[in-house]
């Protein structure tokens, strides 16, 4: 099933439940749906930092998008993504694909990765635009992917969870003993908590947060 959009607050909330972390009072619920909601976006606020992709999803419409011109070499680089170009003009002037530009990379497509800009004629055809504001506008589906790969769907997921968690309520492990009739609860020394675990106290890593970083990484945007 493609997952075309981002992870949202029901999502994180289910996670935090299949867990165990979500509190059962219901006035702390409505606390860490709220709380749920904003990890949400700054989860996907953050993938966008870390990956250079900004949007990764891409719209589900083409937009319009201007460009100052191109470079030496007739280079115009899009400084991000698009899934699919729908069209090109400069100076008003409608550009025919594969004739007047090209995409690149050109098999995009088959090789499931994002047009990260266009060539525009031979080479050094047109320096001349370079700098020239408002003369290029390319419209497009902007973005990386047109489908959220499940590894990073689950990553954000996951990075939403852990920032939900360090703001709700999270009990301690404690244990009991008892003596001539008196009891004493205490902390249980050693015991990795339920925050500690995702969000890699006692030392670690955490699982959540160090799978959002490392898939991030895997999809991070190199600068051409």
């Amino acid at each position: 099933m493609p997952l075309l959009s981002y992870p949202t607050a029901t999502d994180v909330e289910a996670l935090l439940k299949s867990a165990g972390y979500w509190p059962t009072d219901s006035g702390k619920q409505d606390f860490a749906r709220l709380q749920a909601e904003i990890g949400a976006v700054a989860a996907v606020d953050e993938w966008a930092r870390l990956t250079g992709w900004n949007p990764f999803l891409a719209d589900n419409l083409a937009t319009e998008r201007v460009f100052d011109g191109v470079d030496s070499r007739g280079f115009l680089d899009f400084d991000g993504a698009a899934v699919s170009v729908t069209s090109l003009s400069i100076n008003g002037t409608v550009q025919t694909l594969n004739e007047q530009y090209q995409l690149h990379p050109q098999n995009a497509a088959s090789r499931k990765e994002a047009i990260r800009g266009l060539q525009l004629g031979s080479r050094g055809g047109y320096s001349n635009f370079y700098g020239a504001a408002g003369r290029i506008v390319v419209t497009a589906r902007w973005g990386r992917v047109d489908a959220i790969p499940g590894d990073a769907w689950q990553a954000m997921q996951q990075k939403a969870a852990l920032i939900t968690l360090t703001q709700i309520e999270n009990l301690q492990s404690v244990a009991s003993i008892s003596e001539d009739g008196f009891t004493k609860a205490y902390d249980v020394v050693g015991i990795v908590t339920q925050k500690d675990l995702a969000a890699g106290g006692m030392g670690g890593g955490g699982i959540w947060g160090s799978n959002f970083e490392k898939i991030a990484i895997r999809w991070q945007r190199v600068v051409l």
